[in-house]
């Protein structure tokens, strides 16, 4: 089974599920194989997401590429907004100077 959210033109692949004592038969890559088929022939879709994890080796298999997402704050004039712009600064020059990526 499978569950995908439509959201405009792109479609979100939220929950897959399938019974663990047909895993030989590997029922995980034919509903994916069955779900691409889908999105082509649904009026509309222009582009779906997996929401699997980068390191996710059956998604990896069968989804080739890739978009990076990203999320962006954007703090209010207010007070509370201030304190935030200021604490994500802060956040940034840590993690910067922790050596890891944005």
């Amino acid at each position: 089974m499978k569950c995908n959210v439509i959201a405009g033109g792109g479609i979100f692949c939220f929950k897959i599920a399938h019974d663990e004592t047909f895993a030989r038969y590997s029922p995980g890559i034919q509903l994916e194989r069955e779900n691409a088929d889908i999105f082509h022939m649904t009026p509309g879709a222009m582009w779906e997401d997996s929401c699997a994890s980068v390191h996710n080796q059956m998604i990896n298999r069968l989804w080739r590429d890739r978009r990076r997402i990203s999320t962006v704050l954007i703090p209010g004039a207010h007070a509370l907004g201030r304190v935030s712009r200021m604490a994500i600064r802060e956040a940034l020059h840590v993690r910067q100077r922790l050596g890891r990526q944005l």
